[in-house]
């Protein structure tokens, strides 16, 4: 919850206006990707001057820029909330999985391919910034499920691990899946799904089998709040 209340004590020293106006572009943005989205839209929408939304962001790269940081800051708190919920570490991905996979859902798949192409700096920085603490965050996962007896003993940590961050990273190269013809919730899940079957024991398969057949985890943190 550390990080919860980082965020709060965050947004407390900003006034009001900034976070409407990034709340409303991560709401075009999720419909209708980033190109549609103007200053004269946002300005229009929240009944404001455009001239107010430049006090607090420079440009449009700006306010792109904030928009990505502050959703990587609510995914690192609901992830704090999962590890806080769950019984064992499959329990933990598989919690992961449903959540990484609905938000990713939320967002026009156009915008994941316009952050790419217009903004590759951006994009780069999204998929480099917690490369490093990924790997790291993996590897104590399978270390942990090792401990549990759930995942197998021969399981090569860093090479799982990094085999596991590549295939998220072919998941976001629209050459290999277009943005329009693949679902990103639904790659994710591929991804997340395959990777703990190949890594699980016996005991580990049941526990994701179990968690399988029951309804999905974010409505359980839903349900929960």
């Amino acid at each position: 919850m550390a990080k919860f209340y980082a965020l709060c004590e965050m947004e407390n020293s900003k006034p009001e206006i900034y976070y409407r106006i990034l709340n409303e572009a991560m709401t075009l943005i999720k419909k209708h990707g980033i190109r549609f989205v103007t200053m004269d839209l946002i300005a229009e929408n929240l009944g404001i001057s455009k001239k107010t939304i430049y006090v607090h962001f420079r440009n449009k790269k700006s306010l792109i820029s904030e928009t990505v940081k502050k959703r990587l800051e609510e995914q690192e708190i609901a992830f704090e909330e999962i590890d806080r919920k769950a019984k064992n570490i499959i329990e933990t991905m598989v919690m992961v999985m449903d959540y990484g996979a609905s938000k990713l859902d939320e967002i026009n798949p156009i915008a994941f391919e316009e952050l790419k192409r217009f903004y590759p700096d951006l994009f780069s920085s999204m998929q480099n910034s917690r490369k490093e603490i990924n790997h790291q965050n993996t590897i104590k996962m399978i270390e942990i499920g090792k401990k549990e007896e759930l995942f197998r003993e021969d399981v090569h940590e860093d090479i799982a691990s990094r085999l596991f961050l590549a295939q998220m990273e072919l998941m976001m190269d629209h050459q290999v899946f277009p943005a329009m013809e693949y679902s990103k919730g639904v790659l994710f899940k591929h991804i997340c799904i395959n990777f703990l079957r190949g890594i699980s024991t016996s005991d580990g398969l049941r526990v994701l089998e179990n968690l399988s057949s029951q309804k999905t985890f974010q409505d359980k943190i839903e349900n929960e709040q």
